[in-house]
């Protein structure tokens, strides 16, 4: 259960750094803890992204969840790219949403994972 927990906020803390990457402002975070899943959802405006980085980054993130490869990959990453680092939450995530609006640079993302 700890070990749950502190892979959600390691989730958590890269999405913020992600977006930040991103000159996200008016970031909102938000964790819910249902009784056999995790929802992480984030969101802002971000100056520095576009519709085509969006897709790029929606491609990464809809890796298939995989427990084992996430184990091996996880103690591996630290301040790697920002490739790396979405792909990794993608096979970390059971679900993946992500939107964003053009006009306004709003972007949201939210990751289910299963306890």
């Amino acid at each position: 259960m700890i070990h749950d927990k502190q892979r959600i906020a390691r989730m958590a803390e890269e999405l913020i750094s992600d977006l930040l990457r991103y000159e996200c402002k008016d970031m909102n975070l938000r964790i819910l803890e249902k009784e056999s899943l995790y929802t992480i959802s984030i969101s802002g405006y971000c100056k520095g992204i576009n519709s085509r980085e969006v897709d790029r980054i929606r491609k990464l993130l809809n890796q298939p969840r995989n427990s084992q490869m996430e184990e091996y990959y996880w103690s591996l990453s630290g301040d790697s790219d920002l490739d790396t680092e979405f792909s990794l939450l993608g096979i970390m995530s059971n679900e993946v949403e992500l939107n964003y609006d053009e006009k306004s640079r709003y972007l949201s993302i939210k990751l289910t994972r299963g306890k």
